[in-house]
């Protein structure tokens, strides 16, 4: 009898065999589009798993793969950096410069990493004016959300300060490594949905955190992860929840609704990577992964 190590090496193999052949027989997608998570980069010594310095020589091999590929758009599910004091802005510059490299437009997330580095000084990085935003392609929506809108990381004596010491005060043991949706967001959020489903338009949200317990760990997902879901469940046109942030990756269906936690770059291992691509057709979403992310077809209605 095969070894557990050499049926799981099997079980991959006829897995990716099953996912090619079925990809070849559904006819070209209306698009694709590449997925990495938790690059987290920093020039400084490993701990467990996680490799930082290997991030920025595994992240110019993912951007090189993509670059030859057709893909209509990268995200870049959010913690690019680790943080390391004063160095975080050049460790954020670095991967930053990587992303550049890309030959399609990139749509970064912001992370709970990623504030090591001040707000606007991130934002002015990452060329983005907002931290949430939405953007179309064909007859689909995508909207980036924040899910350190409202955390310990909000600018001191701001609104979303106070509001994160409320959520703190009410439940102590939230985790200080995630945040809630602010009201302004959700404001915003509710809107694109309302405009989503009148457009008739299918949305993927993508976000640094989850909000199903079922497709990560539970201490991962945001402060107000029911709220935001049951806005999401209520529209009726959302059709993938997408998330890094736990970087053992995880997946679940509720509600009508794909929720994929994708698997961190950092802790791919030496000498693998970790990152996806996702080809949208009209009844599916086909994800393809490299490394340790798995692949998995998503199915739609249309």
């Amino acid at each position: 009898m095969p070894s557990a190590s050499r049926r799981t090496l099997l079980a991959t193999f006829w897995l990716s065999l099953v996912f090619v052949a079925f990809g070849q027989q559904a006819g070209q997608p209306l698009f694709r589009f590449g997925v990495v998570a938790d690059v987290q980069y920093a020039d400084k010594p490993p701990k467990g798993k996680r490799h930082y310095n290997e991030s920025a020589d595994k992240l110019r091999a993912c951007v090189a793969d993509f670059n030859r590929r057709e893909l209509a758009f990268i995200v870049n599910l959010g913690d690019s950096i680790d943080g390391d004091g004063r160095k975080s802005s050049a460790d954020l510059s670095l991967i930053a410069g990587i992303f550049h490299q890309l030959s399609c437009p990139v749509r970064h997330v912001i992370g709970n990493h990623c504030l090591t580095v001040p707000r606007p000084a991130l934002l002015k990085e990452l060329g983005l004016e907002s931290s949430y935003y939405a953007f179309t392609r064909e007859r689909w929506r995508f909207l980036v959300l924040d899910g350190m809108d409202v955390s310990q990381k909000s600018p001191e004596g701001s609104k979303q300060a106070k509001e994160a010491e409320k959520y703190l005060a009410k439940n102590p043991m939230l985790s200080p490594y995630a945040g809630a949706i602010g009201e302004a967001q959700l404001t915003w959020l509710c809107d694109q949905l309302a405009g989503a489903a009148r457009q008739k338009q299918r949305v993927i949200v993508f976000c640094h955190h989850p909000i199903l317990a079922a497709a990560s760990s539970p201490a991962a997902i945001l402060w107000n992860a029911a709220e935001v879901e049951a806005l999401l469940v209520q529209s009726g046109c959302v059709a993938a929840w997408i998330n890094g942030h736990d970087h053992k990756g995880g997946y679940a269906f509720a509600n009508g609704i794909h929720h994929l936690t994708v698997h961190g770059m950092i802790e791919s291992p030496t000498g693998g990577n970790s990152y996806a691509i996702a080809s949208v057709f009209e009844t599916r979403i086909a994800v393809e992964g490299m490394g340790t992310t798995p692949s998995q077809v998503l199915e739609i209605k249309p």
